[in-house]
């Protein structure tokens, strides 16, 4: 019998279906936090070691190099053992990974804790995703998968704010350390609330699919039978591009080509990122609501919204109105990656789902591990034209919205068309 079918109680109530979201939420808080710091911290990490713009590319994208590599082994043992080990493991591997971040002496050093940090927080994407599929309520499965997604945004609005207040007042190494203990605090949440009793762990009114004892193979023939899963893991693929290459050099934006002081890039560079996170809960609310089978639709209008904000920041006149473009194509991103990360629950059975979900968040990871390098590539080539950096953006944007065109309609069920 499977692990999915195991761990399914019969009826969870509400309150105890919004407990278990709610923990879900912190728990991508916490995982974006610690990842998003160092793209804070990176102007006072390269200063002190000197590196070079695409140096500084490399560290940030070290994390999604081996970060891509865990999502589909981790989906698969997500599948066959449940989510709530896995779950307790990369809380307590990835705590400990950020710490040691702020003890590195070299950027070999760093660039090594960081693909560790990236291997020990593998699992936690496709656990998390197959815990709101099987607690959600089919109709509320994009609104309570969009709860949970906005606390990576959340996490990452933070961030800049919380590495400005440690920095001012001691120093880098010290944001990176101050997160051991939090982490290992929500390891025990996560064992005592769900991992304390097996046969409780998870549940949902979703039955079982015929598909949840299916093998490995059997698990990729469906997911790759799906078109539309195909044109979804493009779509993710370009969409994340533009995202993970926001994030991570929007600080050094503000600081270098709009001329923002330390103190200001924690505050400006806080609002797209909660305006994300918005986005995020937006898009499962709006998606679930209005366009149940039709969320390519929705995707499709966020993503070209967005590439016109972000071309809207790069031919500001100022800083002030180029945080607030920036921040509109947050909010609609966020509402584009929402119904794009829903996408593997609904469409695969739940016997599978992890596996879809790590195979799509594969793509947006190997994304996250280029994008920066090739914006540090882009700056160096254009002796730091930053609005060159957001060109590029632009472009993934405009891709990502032509992949979604063509994942076609019928996505509020699933389907294995080819």
């Amino acid at each position: 019998m499977s692990a999915s079918v195991l761990d399914r109680p019969a009826a969870p109530s509400n309150r105890r279906r919004s407990q278990v979201i709610a923990l879900l939420f912190f728990t991508y808080f916490l995982t974006y936090l610690d990842r998003a710091i160092v793209a804070s911290a990176i102007p006072f990490i390269s200063k002190e070691f000197q590196l070079s713009s695409v140096e500084s590319g490399a560290v940030l994208s070290a994390f999604f190099f081996s970060y891509a590599f865990m999502q589909i082994p981790s989906g698969l043992l997500v599948d066959k053992f449940g989510p709530t080990r896995l779950l307790i493991g990369a809380a307590v591997g990835f705590s400990i990974f950020t710490a040691l971040t702020g003890i590195v002496q070299s950027l070999t050093m760093l660039l090594v804790v960081r693909i560790l940090f990236g291997i020990s927080e593998g699992p936690a994407p496709a656990a998390v995703s197959k815990t709101v599929a099987l607690w959600s309520v089919p109709e509320k499965l994009g609104r309570s998968n969009g709860i949970v997604l906005s606390g990576t945004l959340l996490g990452s609005a933070c961030a800049p704010a919380f590495v400005t207040a440690i920095v001012l007042n001691w120093g880098w190494r010290e944001a990176f350390l101050s997160l051991l203990a939090p982490g290992l605090l929500l390891a025990f949440a996560i064992y005592w609330m769900l991992g304390r009793a097996p046969s409780a762990q998870l549940g949902r009114g979703r039955s079982a699919s015929p598909s949840d004892g299916d093998t490995a193979d059997t698990s990729w023939k469906v997911i790759f039978a799906s078109r539309q899963m195909r044109w979804a893991f493009v779509a993710v693929i370009l969409a994340s591009c533009a995202n993970w290459g926001l994030q991570n050099w929007l600080p050094t934006y503000l600081l270098k080509a709009r001329g923002f002081s330390v103190k200001e890039m924690g505050f400006f560079a806080s609002a797209p990122y909660a305006a994300g996170a918005v986005g995020y809960f937006l898009g499962g609310y709006v998606g679930d609501r209005y366009f149940a089978s039709r969320r390519n639709v929705l995707i499709l209008i966020c993503l070209f919204l967005a590439a016109l904000g972000t071309f809207g920041a790069a031919v500001s006149a100022t800083g002030g109105q180029s945080v607030a473009f920036m921040t509109g194509a947050f909010l609609v991103l966020g509402m584009a990656l929402s119904s794009l990360f829903t996408m593997p629950l609904i469409l695969m059975p739940m016997g599978v789902a992890a596996t879809a979900f790590g195979i799509v968040n594969t793509g947006a990871q190997i994304s996250g591990f280029l994008s920066p390098i090739l914006i540090g590539a882009v700056l160096d080539a254009s002796n730091q034209n930053f609005a060159m950096a957001l060109y590029f953006v632009v472009w993934a944007l405009v891709a990502s919205g032509i992949a979604a065109s063509r994942i076609g309609v019928g996505v509020g069920s699933q389907s294995t068309a080819v």
